[in-house]
């Protein structure tokens, strides 16, 4: 008797591969957040030490005009770029959730194709099953006439 064969086989890998493709972007997107977040921490930290260096400078010496109005320039700077660098944040993470309904969705396909080769398989199996019953069957029957005979 041959062997199972799933005619939509290779629907199925296209499948696969479509969904271990969306899996690889959806790594990379989440790592893309974790950047832009490490770079929010960043700036909010650059923003503390600018604040901590003008209090410092301010109160332990007698600083030039340049270096005060340097402070608020540089914070508003750092200030500007973190609201670029969130809304740049808020994009990935639209970018994240249309990429897990994605793989939902293609998960889904991949689920259904493996019940139908699951299902197609246990209707083999029951027709291979039944196909040597018959002919066991057609074996008992001949040897039950030769015995007879």
């Amino acid at each position: 008797m041959k062997k199972h064969k799933f005619k939509l086989a290779a629907v199925l890998k296209l499948r696969e591969a479509k969904e271990k493709q969306i899996k690889t972007e959806l790594g990379n997107i989440v790592k893309d957040i974790q950047r832009v977040k490490d770079r929010i921490i960043q700036i909010d930290n650059d923003v503390d030490v600018y604040y901590n260096s003008q209090e410092h400078s301010v109160e332990n010496h007698g600083s030039a005009g340049r270096m005060i109005r340097f402070y608020p320039e540089a914070v508003q700077g750092l200030k500007s770029d973190r609201v670029v660098t969130e809304n740049f944040l808020s994009a990935l993470e639209r970018k994240y959730d249309r990429k897990v309904e994605e793989l939902k969705i293609a998960m889904g396909e991949t689920k259904i194709m493996n019940n139908m080769k699951e299902k197609d398989l246990q209707e083999y199996k029951k027709k291979v099953s039944k196909k040597e019953q018959a002919d066991i069957d057609e074996i008992l029957v001949m040897r039950s006439k030769e015995n007879h005979s």
